[in-house]
């Protein structure tokens, strides 16, 4: 990704790349990314990049800022042999955004449902010239912020392990049970019904907590989330909870905030 091959970006903006094989040996590959215009890691970075393997996992790439979209700004991504040849090759050219979107729409609403749970997004507004689509091919970053307990207080805890542990606040209890983690951040790009879609599955260990409540009741993960259309410029901003049921399933349920 992105899997869009004619991304729309702005300058300055921060466009996740991911590559992942299958069929082959980690220590037989590497996968090797440069670029022409623009820079990894950060702002003014490398223009290479490679990595071990046959996952490359998230690479961060920057558009020049500032940019006239005329000047190329492109990526390349192969597959190599270690110490050989390319055995696949992938390019993505950048053309420089005429307009961004300013609003976002969540289509499912806000209830509980399975995991994983799928979200589609209307991207616009609609524009007076012409008809869909407006936003076709435009990127759109996402990032998250670290997971927390969203529902469970100090006093929702058996004394005892409340006290042996410190749980002393909402913070402490969330460091203590989950850790610190943010989300899998991503590039989107819009499609021709001037939509992304995502997908929400997984969810955190929290086993222990509930066993250590004074009364059963279910817990709730939150997730915050944020996407961007120009740098620095939120698109839309959600909630992802996962809710642990008494049963010990879980479920998400998605929101604005």
């Amino acid at each position: 990704m992105p899997f869009d091959r004619a991304p729309l970006s702005s300058p300055g903006e921060r466009i996740i790349c991911v590559a992942e094989f299958t069929g082959g040996s980690d220590a037989d590959y590497e996968i090797s990314y440069s670029t022409v215009g623009g820079h990894f890691d950060t702002s003014s970075g490398a223009t290479s990049k490679t990595i071990p393997g046959l996952m490359s996992g998230n690479v961060n790439f920057f558009v020049p800022s500032p940019w006239d979209g005329a000047t190329e700004v492109s990526v390349t991504m192969q597959l190599k042999r270690r110490g050989g040849a390319a055995v696949q090759t992938e390019s993505w050219r950048f053309g420089k955004k005429a307009h961004v979107p300013t609003t976002m729409t969540q289509r499912e609403d806000g209830s509980e449902r399975d995991l994983p749970g799928v979200y589609t997004y209307d991207i616009g507004p609609e524009r007076r010239t012409g008809s869909k689509p407006f936003y076709e091919h435009q990127t759109v970053l996402e990032t998250f912020g670290n997971w927390s307990i969203g529902n469970i207080v100090p006093a929702d805890i058996q004394e005892t392990y409340r006290t042996t542990h410190s749980l002393t606040s909402v913070a402490a209890i969330s460091a203590h049970s989950i850790g610190t983690y943010a989300g899998n951040n991503g590039t989107f790009t819009v499609d021709s019904d001037d939509q992304i879609a995502d997908q929400h599955g997984g969810h955190p260990n929290v086993d222990t907590l509930a066993n250590n409540l004074a009364t059963p009741k279910e817990i709730q993960v939150v997730l915050p989330q944020t996407y961007e259309s120009s740098p620095g410029t939120a698109l839309g901003r959600y909630n992802v909870t996962r809710v642990r049921k008494m049963d010990g399933t879980w479920k998400v349920k998605k929101e604005s905030r």
